[in-house]
Parts: structure tokens; sequence; C-alpha cells
């Protein structure tokens, strides 16, 4: 079996990110797909695991019949087709909307030197709760004006998540680690490679 490698791709044009994966590829078909090499420790960009934004998935049949698929950037995509890859799933991003008993919010969290906005849909209960301290802890609302394939749902690195003791228990939520927490907050857990 071969050797399975750490690469990335860009999701779309306007990520300033890459999406991190493992594959088995061989490094022409690699380098066809655009697939970004990672060395050493986890490279600086790039998120692990992310729900949103993925990016486009080729695949193309090989002479024995059978098909090889892998994810691509999306500036490799004329290039891939050009040597015979097809597009079977596009590059696609979560429009960020919460449901009936959620909301969709976001912090700033730097990876590296990009900054990329860390999502997920947190419970009214807690957003409630939080209330007008939601934005010093640097919690900002997703609203149409983000761009869904800004928004990374689901992926590491995790910011450092912060709790205050309230009336009936104790809330917690993640936060920008670049701001002050606010009196009565503490933090719970670092960034999580």
């Amino acid at each position: 079996m071969a050797e399975r490698k750490r690469v990335s791709v860009k999701p779309s044009q306007r990520t300033n990110f890459g999406y991190g994966f493992y594959t088995s590829l061989d490094n022409a078909e690699q380098q066809v797909l655009g697939h970004a090499p990672i060395t050493g420790a986890l490279s600086e960009g790039v998120v692990w695991g992310a729900n949103s934004p993925k990016p486009g998935r080729m695949r193309r049949v090989r002479d024995t019949g059978r098909s090889t698929s892998s994810f691509v950037s999306h500036d490799a995509r004329a290039n891939a087709i050009a040597n015979g890859w097809r597009i079977v799933k596009p590059a696609r991003a979560s429009t960020g909307r919460g449901g009936a008993f959620t909301k969709a919010v976001y912090v700033r969290l730097s990876v590296g030197s990009v900054v990329i906005q860390y999502a997920w849909r947190m419970p009214l209960t807690t957003y409630n709760a939080i209330g007008g301290e939601r934005t010093v802890l640097g919690v900002r609302d997703v609203t149409a004006t983000e761009d869904p394939f800004d928004l990374v749902f689901g992926s590491t690195p995790k910011p450092p998540r912060a709790q205050k003791v309230i009336a009936g228990g104790t809330v917690s939520t993640f936060f920008d680690p670049d701001v002050d927490l606010p009196a009565g907050w503490n933090a719970v857990g670092g960034i999580i490679d």
C-alpha cells in the first residue's frame, strides 16, 4: 500500500487557508490536483477535518478500469480536467444558518500568520446566558455578509474555551484568544491543535 502523505488544497479562490488531509496518491497525481505537501510540524494556515468548507472532489478512471478520487485545489481544476479527471463533488460551504435552537457564531483564530473565522452553532440557551459579554469574548454573529467559504466549521485547530459561573450552573464557550477575558470568566482550555 502506498505511503499516506499530509497535503493541503485551497477549497475556493476566496479562502485564505488550506484544507489538510492525508493522501496516498503518487506525486504526479498530487501535482495535477494541486496538492501542497505538508512537511514537519503542522503547516501554517492549514485546517484539519473541517466540516465546512470542503474542497471539490475529482475522480479519474485508470487504465486498469479502477478509479481514483481525491480533493482538488480550486486553482488546479482546469489542469486536472485536461489530464482526464472529472468533478464528482463541487466545493461546498455551509451558509452558517442556525437552527431553531442554535445561533451560528464565530471567533477569529490565528493559524500561523493566517486568521480564520472558526464557526459553530451555539445553543440558544448559551447564547442568551452570555448576552452582551459575547462581544467582549470576541464571539460574533454570522450574518448574511459573511462569505460561507470564510467560515470554518468543525476543524482543528480549535480556539480556547472559557467558562463563567452563573445562577444555576456554569456557561462555557469558545473565545477569541486575542481578547482579555471579562471579569468572572476563566480560561478552561487553550488552543487545541
